[in-house]
Parts: C-alpha cells; sequence; structure tokens
C-alpha cells in the first residue's frame, strides 16, 4: 500500500477531526463512539487510528486546532494599534461568530474534564496558552499607555476569560441570550 504524502495525511487528519468534532458536538463525549466516528469520516477504524488512539486525543487534537487559530487571532489583534479593536476582533472570531454547535463542544469538553484527567490536562494547557497569549497583549497594551490596569494584567486576562466562558455557557443554555449586545460592555471592561 502507498504511503500517503505528508499533505494527504495533513488533510486525512483534518478530516477525522472534522467528523470527530461532529459527532461529539451531536452526541457529546460519552455518547460518540469511535465506530460513529469513522462512519462519520467515512475510513477505516485503523485510519482513524493510525492518528489518533483515543477520543482524548481527538479531543486533544480539537483544542490544538482551536488553540491555533485563537492564536492567529491574538497576533493579528497585537498587530495593531487600537488594543480594543483588536479585541473585537478576537471576541468576534472566538465567541459571536462561533456556531452554536462548537460552542456547545467546548461546554460538553469542560465537563468532561470535570471527570476526565486526559481531558483535563488537555484543557489546562489550552487554557494556559491562550492565558498567557491575552496577558502579553495586555501587558504590551500597558507598556504602550493603551491601558492603564486596576490590577495586575494577569488577574485582568483571568477575568474576561472567565467572562467569555460566561458568555459560551448563556449562548447554549439560553436561546434568547444575545452576547452580540454585550460584547462593547466586556470590551469596555
Amino acid at each position: 500500500m502507498p504511503k500517503l504524502s505528508e499533505k494527504a495525511q495533513d488533510a486525512r487528519r483534518a478530516r477525522i477531526l472534522d467528523a470527530a468534532e461532529r459527532c461529539f458536538a451531536r452526541a457529546g463525549f460519552q455518547g460518540a463512539t469511535m465506530q460513529a466516528i469513522c462512519r462519520e469520516v467515512g475510513v477505516s477504524a485503523g485510519a482513524v487510528y493510525v492518528y489518533f488512539r483515543s477520543k482524548e486525543e481527538l479531543i486533544e487534537g480539537l483544542s490544538r486546532r482551536d488553540r491555533a487559530e485563537v492564536r492567529e487571532e491574538f497576533a493579528r489583534a497585537a498587530i495593531g494599534h487600537d488594543l480594543v479593536e483588536g479585541l473585537a476582533s478576537v471576541l468576534r472570531a472566538a465567541v459571536l461568530d462561533k456556531p452554536r454547535d462548537k460552542v456547545r463542544l467546548l461546554i460538553e469538553m469542560g465537563a468532561e474534564a470535570g471527570r476526565n484527567p486526559a481531558i483535563a490536562r488537555t484543557i489546562g494547557e489550552c487554557d494556559a496558552d491562550i492565558r498567557g497569549a491575552l496577558e502579553d497583549i495586555l501587558a504590551d497594551a500597558a507598556r504602550r499607555g493603551q491601558i492603564a490596569p486596576a490590577m495586575p494584567v494577569p488577574d485582568v486576562a483571568t477575568l474576561l476569560i472567565v467572562t467569555v466562558d460566561g458568555l459560551f455557557f448563556r449562548s447554549v443554555t439560553d436561546a434568547s441570550f444575545d452576547a452580540a449586545s454585550l460584547a462593547p460592555h466586556v470590551l469596555r471592561m
């Protein structure tokens, strides 16, 4: 059997992650099975297990992909001269424009982290990385005089992340909730 090129392997890995994301969003972490994920992507179990040995590794892959996307948004925000506009862009991309199924999956991953040490480690690493990137942006803005935080920058970053977590939760549990209407207030905060 011919070996897949690196580009083909990356494409297959991405298709598997997309299928896993759909299955997890539809059935939850506990309800989704590796067999269902294989059916969803249209490959054999062996093909999936080459890339991901477990559902925990699939969550890790999804987390890495999401983390990379958020880091790209932060990098764009850091380049600009207007911190609030940069953070508004991150808020739009990372929260407001995120499909409801994806937000539901993020909530599901958080709940599973409370039961599963492997998922807790993955979520913790992702959170620490994103919080660190946000701290860097805020510290740089403070050095340039764009902001004058009344508390330590790490605390500001944590409060912003907790606020986003709350927006995620509320948008999944309350169909009438309009996160976009609160975005300007979050940014003023």
